[in-house]
């Protein structure tokens, strides 16, 4: 078996065999020769928690993260860089620092429209995406965040209802009654 990465992508798996099963293969050095089955079992977990400064949703952990147990873990990912960039987490926080993020002055969660762990978002379906988004009304209404930032345009426009190219990035004026 051999692992090609390309730095934007996750591992490559090329088996000499094309009838095994993908999901059984080690993924390779950087997942700890854990296979794909593996990975995919794990979940983040929810940091949230009642009037959050900010609550940042993705759309479903990925491998990368998944094995290292902490949001936005990829290497390569931009997501901590510019968190700390924006000074609302000190200059030495990354993936490491997820579940400390709380309890900062501006205090920062982080979930997940769909809490399984895939190789890529196209594998989640429909209903899945839907029922991710009932379960995260639920969670608004219950937690009140101050500000909820989307991690995505696909994201926010299932969640209100539009389409994602009639959806504008940047500040919203939409608002959650409940």
């Amino acid at each position: 078996t051999q692992v090609s990465k390309s730095p934007h992508q996750m591992p490559k798996i090329r088996s000499k065999s094309s009838k095994a099963d993908p999901h059984h293969r080690k993924l390779g050095p950087a997942f700890g020769g854990c296979t794909e089955e593996e990975i995919r079992s794990r979940t983040l977990p929810e940091l949230i928690r009642p009037n959050l400064s900010l609550l940042f949703v993705g759309i479903n952990p990925g491998l990368f993260s998944a094995y290292k147990g902490h949001y936005y873990s990829k290497k390569g990912n931009h997501f901590w860089p510019c968190l700390v960039q924006s000074k609302l987490v000190p200059p030495h926080f990354g993936p490491e620092n997820d579940q400390d993020c709380a309890s900062l002055e501006t205090s920062i969660g982080f979930t997940d429209i769909v809490s399984r762990c895939t190789r890529s978002q196209s594998e989640i379906t429909d209903e899945e995406f839907d029922e991710g988004v009932r379960k995260l009304r639920t969670k608004l209404v219950k937690y009140n965040p101050n500000v909820v930032v989307f991690n995505g345009k696909q994201i926010f426009s299932r969640f209100v209802g539009m389409r994602m190219k009639d959806v504008q990035c940047g500040v919203q004026s939409y608002r959650l009654e409940g």
